[in-house]
C-alpha cells in the first residue's frame, strides 16, 4: 500500500539480501544499502536475509519471503541484483511478472533503476 507523506507517495519496502557471509558483514551491507535508499527516496522499513546456497526461485527461502511480503504489505523490493532471486533467466522473468501483477516495484540497487518484465540485464 502506498502511503502519502508531504504530498509524495512512499512505498513500504524491503531490502532482500542474498549472502552467505558472516552476519556482521550482512548487517553492514544492509545498513549501507538502506542509507543509499534513503538518499534515492526509497522507503525501506525491513530487510530479509537469504543465506541459503540455493539459486532457484523455488527455494524455501523465497516462499518465506513472499509470505512475509504479503503479511507486511510490502510493495517495493530492493535487490542488489536480480541474480539474488535466481540465476535462471526464465525464473527471473516469472518473478518480475508476478511482482508486476501484484503492483510490487523491484529496484535493482547496483544498477540504480527499477527492473521491468522482459528484463535483459539492463534497465
Amino acid at each position: 500500500m502506498w502511503k502519502i507523506f508531504d504530498g509524495k507517495e512512499v512505498a513500504n519496502g524491503v531490502i532482500f539480501i542474498k549472502s552467505q557471509k558472516d552476519f556482521n558483514t550482512v548487517i553492514d551491507v544492509t545498513k549501507r544499502i538502506g542509507y543509499e535508499c534513503k538518499k534515492r527516496l526509497l522507503n525501506v522499513n525491513y530487510w530479509f536475509l537469504d543465506a541459503s546456497g540455493e539459486t532457484g526461485v523455488q527455494r524455501k527461502t523465497i516462499n518465506q519471503f513472499l509470505d512475509e511480503m504479503a503479511n507486511k504489505n510490502i510493495n517495493l523490493i530492493v535487490l542488489r541484483t536480480l541474480n539474488d532471486i535466481s540465476d535462471d533467466p526464465i525464473e527471473k522473468e516469472a518473478f518480475l511478472s508476478v511482482m508486476k501483477e501484484n503492483e510490487v516495484g523491484v529496484y535493482l540497487f547496483d544498477e540504480g533503476c527499477f527492473a521491468a518484465v522482459n528484463y535483459d540485464y539492463e534497465c
